[in-house]
């Protein structure tokens, strides 16, 4: 499977909890993403250690359910764990404004 970025936030420096105030605008075909994969519409949202000097840090991911989004059209906020490469549990969280357009 091949993976896009399909949005990227500012890198906010020295800040152990970041909040950003942007929209990132995604139009996501339901019928054509991930068409034949067997898996669930989605997509990962990562977290990413931003380095001067040196290679950015793969810090984890977390993974939004399209379904999820349809089925709860009113709820706008979505609070999705960070899960870690390393030990695989939760580092920290999102909470992120998400809606399904139709």
């Amino acid at each position: 499977m091949t993976s896009r970025i399909l949005g990227r936030t500012k890198v906010m420096i020295d800040e152990d909890n970041p909040i950003w105030s942007e929209v990132h605008l995604v139009s996501l075909d339901e019928n054509r993403f991930l068409k034949g994969t067997g898996m669930e519409p989605g997509f990962n949202l990562e977290v990413w250690d931003a380095d001067e000097y040196s290679k950015d840090d793969f810090i984890g991911f977390t993974n939004v359910d399209i379904k999820e989004l349809k089925e709860n059209p009113r709820k706008i906020f979505h609070k999705y764990d960070i899960i870690g490469v390393t030990f695989l549990f939760p580092l920290g969280f999102f909470t992120l404004p998400l809606i399904f357009f139709r």
